[in-house]
Order: C-alpha cells, then sequence, then structure tokens
C-alpha cells in the first residue's frame, strides 16, 4: 500500500472576474510544474517505499554504544581497561561513522580518592568529547565512587539503585577534598553543586528554592541571597548533619539530575536506543581470534555433555579466545544441559567470546547451552525451540526455569522469554511503552501484567499462547524477538561475521578425557574416597607394610588429577590438601594431644576436596547452589562409607586369614605353630589381664612392653601416650586389645 503525501507547490496567479468572486488562472508555470511532479512521482513513490525500510533498519540496529563495566574497589587493573575499551569505542565508531554513547556502568561499592580523581578526570577530558558519555548505577555506590559519576554527561540510575555518602571514606573533609568535587562538578553540571557538597560532607545543609528564573538548590549559607533574587519557596532538601543516599527514583523524581531510569542493562540501551551489540563485553584482543570449535550434535546424554565440559577447559586451558558451539541437536538430558550451560555463562566475556551456531536445529534442552552464550547464529530456516526427545515433566520445569533465569540474566536476556523455549505452562506476552519517544518492549505473563501495567506498559500481543513452546526460525529469532544476534546461510557466512581468515580448531575427546570425565563422575569420585580413607586407616592398624599409604595416596591422587584436568581443580585445592595431611601427621606423630593440629588439618582437606569438586567458591544461583547441594552429598555419603567399612574391617576381617596374613604379630615359636589348638592357650592369650607399658603412642595401634616381650597392640577407646601403663583386655585372634590403666 503506498502511502499518499500533500505536496506544497507554489503557484502564480492572474486573478480574473467571475462574477463576484475572484479566481486565479493557471499560468504555464504552473503546468510545467505539474509535469514535473508526474515525471518524478515513480521516483517519489519509490522513496517513500524506502524509507520505511531505512527506519526499520535502523531501529533494529540502533545507534552505536558501549557498555564498560568500572569495578569497584577502583585498581589500575581497571583503570586501564576502562580507557582502552573507551578508545576502542571511539575508533570504531569513527570507522562507521557514527556518534557513540558510552554507558559507564558503576558496580556497588567505593574507591581510593587518588584513583577515581585520576579516571574522573579522564572521562570529562577532551579525550572523550567526540562521545555521549553516561553513568548507569544498577545498585548502589559510595565513596569516591561518586566522583565518577559526576565525571559523566548523563546519570542513569535503577529506581531502587542508591547514589550518597561520597566522603565516607574520609576521616575529615578537607577543603582540598571539597575543591576537587566542586571541579569536577563544573566540568559537566551534571549534578548541582549544593547536592554534590551535601552528598560530600554532612556540615552542609541543602535546600531547594522556587525563584521565577525556575528551581535551583542552594547552600543555607547562600538562602539569603536567594531570597532578595526572588526566590518565592524554599524547602530543606539535606538537613545539616545528616549523611543521605539518594535512590534513583528519588533523583528523577524530586531531584531531577537523573535522566532516566532503568532497572537493566537492557532497559538502557532500550532507552537510549542502542544496538544490541552494545551489551556486550569487549574481549581483550592482543593479536586475533584464537578460535576453536565444539560440537554438540544427536542426543545430549550426560556422557556427551561430560565431553563438551572437558573439552570447554581444554580450551580455556590453552587461552582460546572464541568458542564455537556447533549446536544440530533435539536436547537429551536438561539437567545435564543446564549443567554445561551453567560453566559456558560463568565464562569471562572479557576474556572470551562464545558463539552458538545453530545452522538447522536446536529443540528442547538443546537450546539452554545456546541461551548461556554470548551470541547466538542461527541458519536462516533453522528451527530454534519447540519440543525436543525428551519431555520435560513438572517436577523438572521449576529448577530448569530457575537455572535459566540465572543465566538469562548473566547474558542480558528476558528470562521469561527463554524459559518459553521450554515451559509449556507460560503464555508469552509482549509489553510496549513509550519513553521519551522511544519504543520499548519486554517480555512476561498474565501474572506481571498487572504490576507492569501501573508502570505504563501495554500489552501488545500474544507471543505464544500457554500449552505450546515457543519455536523460531532464523529470522523469527532475530526479527520477531530479541534472541538470535545475526543470521548465515552457511559456515563460511558465520565465519565472516567473525572475520574468521580459518576454520575453528575442532575439539574432539580423546582417551584421556575419557579417562577424566569416569574419575570425575561422582559416584566414581566417592568411591575413590571411601577406598583412600579406608586404605589409610588400614595402615595406622597395621603400620610398617606401607600397601594403605600407597593405595591411599593413588585414590587421592586420581581424585584430584581428573578434577584438575576437569577444570574444577588447580594449585590452590591440591596445596591446601597437602597442607591438611601435614597438619594431621603432625598431630598424630608429633605434636599430640592439643587437636588444633588436626583439626586444621582435617578441616583443610575437607575445604580442598569441596573446592576440587565445584568450579567456584560461593553458590551465587540456583545452579551452583545445585551443584553444591551435589558434592555436599557425595561428601556425606563417601563419610558413611569410609565409617561402615572401617567397622567391617574392624569386626569381621581380623578374623579372616587373608586379613590375618597382612597384620604384624609376634613370631610364634614352630611348636606352638604345629602343636593346633588342643595344647591350651596361646601365649598372647596368657597375656590376658597383665599390666604393661607403652613404648610408642598407640593411635590407636601401636607397640607395648608386656613383661620381657614387645608385642603389637590396639588400644580400646582413647589413644595412649607414650610411657602409660596399659592392661591386656583381650585378644582378637592375632590382635592384642589394650586400655591405659588411668582410664
Amino acid at each position: 500500500m503506498i502511502e499518499t503525501r500533500t505536496w506544497s507547490i507554489p503557484l502564480t496567479r492572474t486573478p480574473f472576474l467571475l462574477g463576484n468572486r475572484c479566481l486565479a488562472r493557471p499560468s504555464s508555470s504552473l503546468i510545467c510544474s505539474l509535469f514535473c511532479v508526474l515525471l518524478a512521482l515513480p521516483c517519489l513513490v519509490h522513496a517513500e517505499n524506502a524509507e520505511p525500510a531505512e527506519e526499520r533498519t535502523k531501529a533494529a540496529t540502533g545507534k552505536f554504544g558501549k557498555f564498560i563495566t568500572v569495578a569497584a574497589p577502583l585498581t589500575d587493573q581497571v583503570d586501564r581497561s576502562v580507557r582502552r575499551q573507551a578508545r576502542e569505542a571511539l575508533q570504531a565508531a569513527k570507522l562507521k561513522g557514527e556518534w557513540p554513547t558510552l554507558v559507564f556502568v558503576l558496580e556497588a561499592g567505593s574507591s581510593e580518592l587518588g584513583k577515581t580523581l585520576d579516571l574522573a578526570k579522564y572521562l570529562s577530558s577532551p579525550a572523550l568529547q567526540g562521545a555521549t558519555t553516561i553513568a548507569y548505577i544498577p545498585e548502589q555506590i559510595e565513596g569516591h565512587q561518586v566522583l565518577l559519576a559526576l565525571a559523566c554527561e548523563q546519570i542513569l540510575m535503577a529506581p531502587d539503585a542508591r547514589m550518597g555518602l561520597a566522603g565516607k571514606d574520609e576521616a575529615s573533609i578537607t577543603p582540598d577534598i571539597v575543591s576537587i568535587y566542586q571541579e569536577i562538578a563544573g566540568r559537566r553540571r551534571t549534578v548541582p553543586e549544593a547536592l554534590v557538597l551535601g552528598m560530600l560532607d554532612p556540615k552542609y545543609e541543602v535546600w531547594q528554592v522556587e525563584s521565577p528564573m525556575g528551581s535551583s538548590f542552594v547552600l543555607k549559607e547562600d538562602l539569603e541571597a536567594a531570597r532578595e533574587e526572588g526566590a518565592v519557596a524554599e524547602e530543606i532538601v539535606i538537613p545539616a548533619g545528616e549523611a543521605v543516599f539518594f535512590t534513583g527514583a528519588e533523583a528523577r523524581t524530586e531531584l531531577g539530575f537523573v535522566q532516566r531510569l532503568a532497572s537493566s542493562r537492557q532497559e538502557v540501551a532500550s532507552a537510549l536506543n542502542l544496538s544490541r551489540e552494545s551489551l556486550e563485553e569487549t574481549v581483550s584482543i592482543e593479536d586475533d581470534w584464537l578460535p576453536v570449535r565444539i560440537d554438540l550434535q544427536g542426543p545430549l546424554t550426560e556422557k556427551r555433555i561430560r565431553q563438551a565440559q572437558s573439552m570447554l577447559e581444554t580450551a580455556r586451558r590453552e587461552k582460546k579466545n572464541f568458542i564455537c558451539f556447533w549446536i544440530d541437536s533435539d536436547g537429551g538430558d536438561p539437567a545435564e544441559s543446564l549443567s554445561l550451560a551453567g560453566v559456558i555463562a560463568s565464562l569471562n566475556p572479557s576474556e572470551v567470546r562464545t558463539v552458538a551456531y545453530i545452522p538447522r536445529k536446536a529443540h528442547g534442552d538443546a537450546v539452554i547451552p545456546a541461551l548461556a552464550c554470548d551470541r547466538i547464529v542461527l541458519g536462516t530456516e533453522a528451527s530454534f525451540g519447540g519440543p525436543g526427545d525428551i519431555l520435560m515433566t513438572d517436577e523438572d520445569l521449576p529448577s530448569l526455569n530457575a537455572g535459566l533465569k540465572d543465566i538469562a540474566e548473566k547474558k542480558f536476556r528476558s528470562p521469561r522469554l527463554c524459559q518459553s523455549l521450554i515451559d509449556p505452562s507460560i503464555e508469552l506476552l509482549r509489553f510496549e511503552k513509550q519513553l521519551d519517544d522511544l519504543p520499548l518492549q519486554r517480555f512476561g505473563t498474565k501474572e506481571e501484567q498487572e504490576a507492569w501495567e501501573a508502570d505504563g506498559w501495554k500489552v501488545a500481543g500474544v507471543v505464544v499462547k500457554q500449552g505450546e513452546l515457543l519455536q523460531l526460525t532464523g529470522q523469527e529469532a532475530m526479527n520477531r524477538v530479541p534472541l538470535a544476534w545475526e543470521t548465515a546461510e552457511s559456515f563460511g557466512d558465520f565465519k565472516r561475521l567473525f572475520g574468521l581468515e580459518r576454520d575453528p580448531t575442532l575439539i574432539e575427546p580423546g582417551w584421556i578425557d575419557t579417562l577424566v570425565e569416569a574419575l570425575a563422575h561422582p559416584a566414581v569420585a566417592t568411591f575413590l574416597f571411601i577406598l583412600g580413607f579406608t586404605a589409610i586407616w588400614t595402615e595406622f592398624q597395621t603400620p610398617g607394610l606401607g600397601v594403605g599409604w600407597l593405595l591411599g595416596g593413588i585414590c587421592f591422587l586420581l581424585f584430584f588429577w581428573s578434577h584438575y584436568l576437569g577444570g574444577s581443580a588447580d594449585w590452590l585445592e591440591i596445596l591446601l590438601f597437602i597442607a591438611g595431611a601435614f597438619c594431621l601427621v603432625i598431630e598424630i606423630f608429633i605434636l599430640p594431644g592439643f587437636g588444633i593440629f588436626g583439626l586444621t588439618g582435617g578441616l583443610l582437606m575437607l575445604s580442598s576436596i569441596i573446592l576440587a569438586s565445584q568450579t567456584f567458591l560461593f553458590p551465587a544461583d540456583s545452579y551452583e547452589l545445585k551443584q553444591t547441594a551435589q558434592t555436599m552429598l557425595s561428601l556425606m555419603v563417601a563419610g558413611v562409607g569410609s565409617i561402615a567399612a572401617v567397622v567391617l574391617l574392624q569386626k569381621v576381617l581380623p578374623y579372616t586369614p587373608y586379613y590375618n596374613r597382612l597384620v604384624l604379630t609376634p613370631p610364634e615359636s614352630t611348636s606352638k605353630s604345629m602343636s593346633g589348638l588342643n595344647q591350651g592357650p596361646s601365649a598372647e592369650e596368657q597375656l590376658i589381664h597383665q599390666v604393661g607399658k607403652a613404648v610408642t603412642r598407640l593411635a590407636p595401634s601401636g607397640k607395648a612392653r608386656i613383661g620381657k616381650k614387645v608385642y603389637q597392640v590396639m588400644a580400646e577407646g582413647e589413644f595412649v601416650e607414650k610411657g602409660t601403663e596399659v592392661r591386656v583386655l583381650e585378644v582378637r585372634g592375632s590382635t592384642i586389645v589394650v586400655r591405659s590403666q588411668e582410664a
């Protein structure tokens, strides 16, 4: 359909009379003008049709922007990274011929004055005059981190984010500090100077005054001058002696120094009309991409997922900065797919770029690893989402939705949109809102509709009905909903998108990967624990053989080796375990009795095993919480299994011939050994109720002198120190059981 426009054409009129009306007679110039218009009409119609397409393209891509995270506390490394990213963004915008928008995301915390002042001067210097600088505060900033917000041209905050207490890290606010804040605030004039001083030092009292010139903020000492200039209304904003924080909502609606409110980076990008690529962190590349490829094709079984995790760790060890996941699958194991996605999402986006390439299909849980990647590239007619090989049950969906929500938020995607790909119970709605003449959209459910409509959002349509799964083609995933970054007809097109000159190196599982995968399996790891602890306990009961030490050492060596190659253990965990074992040796053989070294050694060894079983220190999301629970369960099973094995050895095996051959016992005379049981009690049995003295520490096994001979004995109950008198209680086979006389 061709839209019509009204064109204004100047006419030369020659008046003539017709009755009492004065009319205009068309001249020759009018005829020429109309003729020219008719000739130009096809061009105008073509331009009319082309213009909306150009506008649609511009709306889809957005303006050039860059999100740059400023961590707190600010270090020299963070400062260099911020400057490098800003410099690279300016150069990239210059090559594209666009005006860049730099959004500095200020993380929660505070920093030293010297470092923040240097960076604030850079942000407000001529070096960034070729860009629009914006400070975004998603949570809370305090201390001298506030100085960085003042150095930007605009400030955006989350509604419940807070900003204030700029001077909290200073024992006293000196005139030099005041002048620093006045200088930075004066460069941008983003926040009124009186409010800046009120956030810096509680001694300042700040008033808001209304005058014919408008609203302004003044200090108490300047209030009289404001009255003389015609102030008609006054209101105290910051009372003297009060340290203040301003929320984003207050700063926007009451104070006016926050230009927009945004709860997430996505909302910031939408509000500023920035491209989707602006949300991504910059990867530090010294020379070029170092690309590798990991295939996820066919059924995603537990074995296939664990191989992929092992190959991913191989890529990390080799410092690869571009990982392509080639996905062509109908899924297979939702829990394992979520586990792999958690590992992918945990990769530092400033060190490695992860891309999911889906030329044909990703159905069922196969979409979960793709959603954890930084970018998704689909074939034009590829199928993304929809039913897979495994039907996810109502019991599976809550944990999958929780994990997928965490992953989507990490990758700046709509959680509800991602969940609708695997959960048919979700009726997905698209909401729209106009903010400063810019159209915004988000995705949610009917349960969220009332709250969102109260905030100005309106339902724009149903994306997928309840009882169905969201299923998209490549084009739909890029244009209908914001999931795909780009489409590619072939892998050659994929390589051109990222400037790859050669095919990424394909990582395939080898025999070592298979062995590592098997040893790192929770069931095998638990068995290694049980066998290792039991072997070491056996060595304590039969000192001198060394078999227990050897077998226990091999078990723990295999455990740490498999987890080291699997990526969950590093030298820290290994050194912690060695230090713990060393503390136990000190407790048992060198400084017995106090228990400090024993307790410390046990805690160190336990900590090393827990850390070696997972890739994080403390759980930060539902996936990591689940993995921590699995680790603790494995340790509990290993502990119970070890105790059961020890009890079995202590109660049953001492009476078996095989075990007797492993136990060191005092040599018996040949005549005794040949005489059989009918010759009366053995020499050991004659020792019952006799008193002797421990010649070594009994922990619980050791040696004691009874009569004129030294016997291998085992203490019952508490350990017995060297030199303590002991009484023989009983003889179990060839084992002499004693107890301290002091007990």
